[in-house]
């Protein structure tokens, strides 16, 4: 199942403020505006998504770990400290040293991490570095 994505070129500085200033477990209305208001149409996308509980944090023993995030039965590997989703392979992405571009699984992983509703799920180091590889993987 292919699924079209769109991108939403933030500046990091707007971004890392939006996402620093949620406080507690639970998004609020000013919470909610602010999101929409800075990420646009992705926004909505992305807060279904952690409503869904699709965000998993993928971990090793040695401590390595990653993002997936489940949409309509497609599994998306993120790296949030790289910033990059496998939605992106092969995608015009806009970059500039101010901003960066954000795709819904992005944002639904960095919310889910600043409300604490990530789950996670531990598994080998070997199978934790398969994942990463084929997150970065070209084709």
């Amino acid at each position: 199942m292919s699924i079209t994505m769109s991108f939403a070129n933030i500046p990091d500085k707007a971004a890392n403020v939006l996402l620093d200033g949620i406080k507690g477990e639970n998004l609020n209305d000013e919470d909610l505006l602010r999101i929409h208001s800075l990420f646009g149409k992705q926004a909505f996308e992305a807060l279904n998504l952690l409503e869904e509980g699709a965000v998993v944090k993928i971990t090793s023993p040695s401590g390595r770990f990653i993002y997936k995030v489940n949409q309509r039965g497609v599994s998306y590997y993120c790296s949030r400290s790289g910033h990059f989703c496998a939605c992106m392979k092969g995608e015009s992405i806009q970059t500039s040293p101010f901003g960066r571009s954000w795709c819904p699984h992005l944002l639904a992983v960095a919310l889910s991490d600043a409300i604490s509703k990530t789950q996670t799920k531990t598994i080998s180091d070997q199978a934790i570095t398969h994942a990463v590889e084929m997150l970065f993987k070209i084709s």
